[in-house]
Protein backbone atom coordinates (compact mmCIF):
# COMPACT_ATOMS: atom_id res chain seq x y z
CA UNK A 1 0.00 0.00 0.00
CA UNK A 2 1.36 3.51 -0.61
CA UNK A 3 2.71 5.40 2.45
CA UNK A 4 0.35 8.44 1.40
CA UNK A 5 -3.35 6.28 0.70
CA UNK A 6 -1.99 4.76 4.25
CA UNK A 7 -1.63 8.03 6.13
CA UNK A 8 -4.73 9.17 5.31
CA UNK A 9 -6.73 6.00 6.05
CA UNK A 10 -4.98 6.09 9.80
CA UNK A 11 -6.49 10.07 9.56
CA UNK A 12 -9.36 9.17 8.58
CA UNK A 13 -10.27 6.51 10.89
CA UNK A 14 -8.85 8.44 13.59
CA UNK A 15 -11.16 11.31 12.97
CA UNK A 16 -14.24 9.09 12.90
CA UNK A 17 -13.64 7.27 15.88
CA UNK A 18 -12.73 10.53 18.32
CA UNK A 19 -15.73 12.33 16.88
CA UNK A 20 -17.96 8.99 17.35
CA UNK A 21 -16.57 8.86 21.31
CA UNK A 22 -16.51 13.08 21.35
CA UNK A 23 -20.52 12.83 20.09
CA UNK A 24 -21.31 9.88 22.75
CA UNK A 25 -20.10 11.69 25.74
CA UNK A 26 -22.16 15.01 24.66
CA UNK A 27 -25.11 13.41 23.74
CA UNK A 28 -25.05 10.88 26.46
CA UNK A 29 -25.32 11.77 30.18
CA UNK A 30 -23.32 14.20 30.76
CA UNK A 31 -23.76 16.18 28.07
CA UNK A 32 -27.70 16.20 29.48
CA UNK A 33 -26.39 16.88 33.03
CA UNK A 34 -24.26 19.77 31.68
CA UNK A 35 -27.36 20.90 30.01
CA UNK A 36 -28.91 20.77 33.04
CA UNK A 37 -27.11 22.85 34.75
CA UNK A 38 -26.12 25.46 32.30
CA UNK A 39 -29.75 25.52 31.84
CA UNK A 40 -30.39 26.85 35.57
CA UNK A 41 -31.74 24.05 36.75
CA UNK A 42 -30.70 22.67 40.51
CA UNK A 43 -30.01 19.24 41.08
CA UNK A 44 -29.40 17.72 44.26
CA UNK A 45 -25.90 16.70 46.27
CA UNK A 46 -26.42 13.01 44.75
CA UNK A 47 -26.30 14.79 40.95
CA UNK A 48 -23.45 16.85 41.80
CA UNK A 49 -21.30 13.77 42.63
CA UNK A 50 -22.24 12.32 39.57
CA UNK A 51 -21.25 15.11 37.74
CA UNK A 52 -18.12 15.21 38.96
CA UNK A 53 -17.10 11.75 38.54
CA UNK A 54 -18.68 11.93 35.01
CA UNK A 55 -16.07 14.83 33.98
CA UNK A 56 -13.25 13.04 35.69
CA UNK A 57 -14.20 10.54 33.09
CA UNK A 58 -14.21 12.98 30.71
CA UNK A 59 -11.44 14.29 31.39
CA UNK A 60 -9.60 10.92 31.18
CA UNK A 61 -11.16 10.02 27.69
CA UNK A 62 -9.59 13.93 26.62
CA UNK A 63 -6.23 12.42 27.58
CA UNK A 64 -6.68 9.48 25.18
CA UNK A 65 -8.07 11.54 22.70
CA UNK A 66 -4.71 13.48 23.07
CA UNK A 67 -2.57 10.50 23.50
CA UNK A 68 -4.31 9.19 20.12
CA UNK A 69 -3.73 12.30 18.05
CA UNK A 70 0.25 12.06 19.22
CA UNK A 71 0.49 8.74 17.47
CA UNK A 72 -1.37 9.82 14.59
CA UNK A 73 0.87 12.55 14.20
CA UNK A 74 3.82 10.25 14.69
CA UNK A 75 2.25 7.93 11.94
CA UNK A 76 2.17 10.77 9.43
CA UNK A 77 5.78 11.78 9.89
CA UNK A 78 6.58 8.02 9.52
CA UNK A 79 5.30 7.42 6.34
CA UNK A 80 5.79 11.00 5.31
CA UNK A 81 9.58 9.57 5.02
CA UNK A 82 10.72 8.61 1.69
CA UNK A 83 11.47 5.31 0.63
CA UNK A 84 15.12 4.39 1.10
CA UNK A 85 15.22 2.63 -2.02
Amino acid sequence: MHPDVAMWIAIGATTVAGSGFLAAIFLGPVGRALGSRLAGKQGNVGDADEIHRRLEALETAFDRVAELEERVDFTERVLARPDPE
